[in-house]
């Protein structure tokens, strides 16, 4: 049975859309606060105090305009906070070249490292034997260089009105079962994690590993603590969990380095 609905013709405040128009477009302080906390602030890592510097001065503008409440919540429970405060690393020979960025919450190195780099060049795991005694000290290039087309999309996109569509008619998944692996995915995973122990238990320097996206974009991201593909993701240790657990150094700036290994200059 369908109801009966009326609605009120609501006037518009025309005076007020104006003054909200003005203030996007003659008193906008919006590039003010994003250069503020890009330039100033600068990374804002969970847990970190470039992120509570972030959420305080947020606080304190929107009291500044007049909300009295503005106040800061607890969230979480998370674990340690990470934050970078020096980091020099460079490629020295045939030719200098200085590397971007660690890994967030890479352990230090305790002083300076200088080692040669290995391409650990894996696609099975019986091919781990041929590096076991070789990495100690040793500077590691995890992965082969990073071969896809550019990427010049910006990372997010107002959604299509096609595209909300889809969104607003898909079906809820029925198959209550957790996230099994593939065979071909479950053999990634081990032999990833294989790969990891082998790092670890050698005691290798530095692990290096390119990051994820093109055009002078440089997605950073947290330092990989391996566990084997039984282990589910919700109960696997983090690299910032307060238990403090096992981390190589890591850091991620790649192609050119192991196409230079590749061509059989090494250092």
């Amino acid at each position: 049975m369908l109801g009966e609905f009326s609605f009120s013709q609501e006037k518009a405040d025309l005076d007020a859309a104006k003054q909200f128009r003005d203030g996007a477009l003659n008193h906008s302080q919006i590039m003010d606060m994003v250069g503020y906390l890009t330039d100033v602030t600068g990374p804002r890592l969970a847990g970190s105090p470039n992120l509570k510097r972030a959420e305080e001065l947020a606080r304190d503008k929107l009291r500044e305009w007049g909300l009295g409440n503005a106040h800061l919540e607890a969230w979480g429970p998370f674990g340690r906070g990470w934050s970078l405060e020096g980091f020099t690393a460079n490629m020295l020979s045939p030719g200098f070249s200085p590397l971007i960025d660690p890994k967030a919450w890479s352990p230090g190195t305790n002083g300076s490292v200088r080692g040669e780099v290995v391409y650990l060049d894996v696609k099975i795991a019986a091919e781990l034997d041929k590096y076991k005694g070789k990495l100690k000290g040793k500077i590691v290039l995890f992965s082969p260089a990073r071969h896809v087309d550019p990427l010049f999309d910006p990372p997010a996109h107002q959604q299509t009105d096609e595209e909300l569509l889809r969104l607003a008619n898909a079906e809820p998944s029925a198959d209550p079962r957790p996230f099994q692996f593939t065979a071909e995915q479950r053999a990634a995973e081990e032999l990833n994690h294989r790969q990891w122990q082998l790092i670890q238990s050698e005691g290798a320097a530095v692990v290096l590993q390119p990051s994820f996206r093109d055009a002078g974009t440089v997605y950073v991201t947290s330092a990989t603590v391996p566990y084997p593909p039984d282990v589910s993701i919700e109960k696997r240790v983090q690299a910032w969990d307060i238990s403090k657990p096992v981390v190589t150094p890591q850091a991620e700036q790649y192609n050119r380095i192991v196409r230079r290994v590749a061509r059989g200059i090494c250092w």
